[in-house]
């Protein structure tokens, strides 16, 4: 009786640590790769949602991987191409390529994981800064940078082995005017 007591809360605990591991609201509950092994890897834009909303026009962008289409104010005012590929190394590198409409791109730079923040509700890893080292793309645009210049923060509310989903939550004002864009980037592990 005593040896089953004990195996049942060694069970329980390691349940319970398991849980406190998940870093994304909708990680797996249980995975026997880390983060970084699940990150690292190639990975296809296949869908996705931003809303952006000005004090004067609500424009929703939608996403299915090969076309953007826009809507502003409910009316479709734009289907462009549209791709998105990343590759992610373990060592804290990425490269990512794509179009948007006749115009391809890559950029390549490097990514870290984001540490614990109280103040914004962040567990440790649950999101990842990126900075981009070199832009380049077929409108001649070429910028390269020794330093660092912040490419993005992105949230993670899942990230499998074969799944990754990208929280786009956020607000900016300029010239007096906030903008607050929301929704969620899918990609698939190729």
């Amino acid at each position: 009786m005593k040896t089953k007591t004990i195996i049942l809360l060694l069970v329980i605990a390691g349940i319970i640590s398991f849980d406190a591991c998940k870093k994304g609201a909708n990680d797996p509950f249980l995975s026997l790769k880390s983060r970084t092994a699940r990150l690292s890897g190639e990975w296809k834009l296949v869908g996705g949602t931003i809303t952006t909303t000005t004090s004067t026009a609500t424009m929703v962008e939608t996403y299915d991987g090969a076309t953007v289409v826009t809507t502003v104010g409910g009316v479709q005012s734009g289907n462009e191409a549209y791709t998105d590929d990343l590759k992610f190394d373990k060592k804290g590198t990425y490269i990512r390529t794509g179009a948007h409409g006749t115009v391809t791109f890559t950029e390549e730079g490097d990514w870290a994981w984001i540490g614990k923040c109280k103040d914004a509700s962040l567990k440790k890893k649950e999101a990842m800064g990126l900075s981009s080292t070199k832009y380049t793309d077929s409108n001649g645009s070429n910028d390269s940078d020794a330093g660092f210049f912040v490419a993005g923060i992105w949230m993670l509310d899942e990230l499998s082995s074969k799944k990754m989903i990208v929280i786009v939550d956020g607000n900016s004002t300029t010239g007096g005017v906030t903008t607050k864009k929301q929704g969620t980037y899918t990609y698939d592990k190729k």
